[in-house]
Parts: C-alpha cells; structure tokens; sequence
C-alpha cells in the first residue's frame, strides 16, 4: 500500500468532478471520469478518458463527486467496493454528508476518507483531507502525498 498513487476515477463530471479531473490529469495522474453519459461530456483534458461503466482495474484512488444524497453514496461505495474490495482508496468529496454515515456499510472502511476540494476545484491549490475512526494511516499518508 506504500506505492504513490498514480490512476485516479473521479465519480461524477459536474462542477466538482470536472474540476477535480483537470487538477489530476494537470498534476500526470492517469485520470478516468466514470459517468452515467459520458457521450455528454465535450471539454475532457487529452489524456483524460470518459467512462460509463467501472474499470476492470482497480485504480489507485477514488474520489466521488456525485449529488450529496446518502442513499445515492452508500450505493455507489457498496458497488465499488463490490469490484475492488480492499485494492483501491475510497473517497468522496462530500461538503455536507458525515463521512461516518457514507462509509458505515463499507466493509473497507480502513481504505475510506474524506478529499474535499474547494470551488472551483483546479484552481485552489489546497484540499481538506479527513478521515474516519477506522482510516488506516497508510492510506491517509498515501492520500496526502
């Protein structure tokens, strides 16, 4: 779990999500944007691939940036952790949700936190980052970096 991230799915392509994708396609992470109709989305960077379905592959990070609705959260982390079990990071950018009640149906809650990005997302050149009780520290540190 030492190695720095390098793929990243950001869940979502609206305000948020768009601008969390720039800032890590901008920063050479291999950057997928997973949503419902990607043949909507027109300004993705070069290199920054478009997706309706999860990968096969786990990536690295997860950070989901999809409308603040609990049910629609839980859901999404229970299908992810679905196909990824503990090989991923899970995280959400949530601005209003407890991150304790997202997580609470994840059996990986060791591998969940909080990124939070500020609007608009590319240009702040800071996130907030926390986690949960049960938040491993590699995964904290691993995030960070």
């Amino acid at each position: 779990m030492n190695n720095p991230i390098k793929s990243v799915m950001v869940v979502g392509y609206g305000t948020m999500g768009r601008g969390i994708a720039i800032s890590f396609a901008r920063g050479g992470f291999e950057t997928t944007v997973l949503s419902r109709d990607p043949s909507r989305i027109d300004d993705l960077l070069d290199g920054v691939a478009a997706i309706a379905e999860p990968p096969a592959v786990a990536p690295d990070l997860i950070i989901e940036s999809i409308p603040e609705d609990m049910a629609l959260k839980q859901a999404l982390f229970g299908r992810l952790e679905g196909l990824y079990g503990d090989r991923t990071i899970y995280s959400t950018n949530t601005s209003g949700l407890p991150i304790e009640d997202i997580a609470a149906p994840l059996a990986a809650k060791d591998r969940f936190l909080a990124i939070h990005y500020m609007q608009p997302a590319e240009a702040f050149p800071m996130v907030e980052v926390c986690r949960i009780e049960e938040t491993a520290d590699a995964v904290l540190t691993r995030s960070v970096e």
